[in-house]
């Protein structure tokens, strides 16, 4: 394997093969987020949910797969001067989201997703406590900043993230065949159009959880 392949593998990996491990890897994600509470929130955003049945977890990968996939493919055909096919787009997506396997089974890790969750509802509660006017303490949040598994966190995370990023940015130009400004338009319409759509899919699920119950 070259650089050019692992960072492209839609080279090489495409049609129904990329769809059938890309599906696989989904259902890891969707198994392990069961189990350790990490969540896809949408494309580009994961963390805590209100639940952690498991159709919530396949609710949260379908979306994310489909919704930048069919984005991808219908700008693809709209824009592509050859015919884009369907399961090579929709098989190179599920594909490039690979990467969040990596992540999910990283935070399989006792105290990972805990570790998170307890930084993340310090720094959002100390901006609800200032907005209110009343005093914020973030010293439990700076506390969480000098344990190393929170950097590491960070840096697993972000790996992840940019490595999807670019798997997706070669599965659209490859799958859909195109260049320049068609490719890019393309991409970013799918990527971040598409991450606001998933997150008020989800949006929508954690608010009736939370009226449920």
């Amino acid at each position: 394997m070259t650089w050019k392949t692992f960072f492209s593998p839609s080279l090489r990996i495409a049609g129904g093969r990329a769809l059938l491990i890309g599906v696989a890897g989904l259902a890891v994600c969707i198994a392990t987020a069961t189990f350790n509470g990490w969540h896809a929130h949408g494309l580009l955003h994961f963390g805590p949910a209100p639940r952690d049945a498991w159709w919530v977890s396949l609710v949260e990968y379908l979306t994310i797969w489909l919704v930048p996939a069919a984005i991808f493919y219908g700008m693809g055909a709209a824009l592509s001067r050859s015919k884009a096919r369907a399961i090579d787009v929709f098989g190179t997506t599920a594909f490039a989201l690979l990467p969040l396997v990596v992540m999910n089974l990283w935070h399989l890790i006792p105290g990972v997703s805990e570790l998170w969750s307890h930084f993340n509802n310090d720094f959002w509660g100390g901006v609800a406590n200032a907005n209110r006017g009343g005093e914020t303490d973030l010293g439990a949040m700076f506390e969480t900043m000098t344990r190393p598994m929170f950097w590491i966190e960070i840096v697993i995370s972000l790996a992840v993230l940019a490595l999807m990023v670019v798997w997706l940015f070669n599965a659209v130009r490859v799958s859909c065949n195109l260049r320049g400004w068609r490719l890019w338009t393309t991409y970013l319409v799918g990527l971040l159009i598409g991450d606001m759509i998933c997150r008020q899919v989800m949006s929508f699920i954690y608010t009736s959880l939370y009226n449920a119950s």
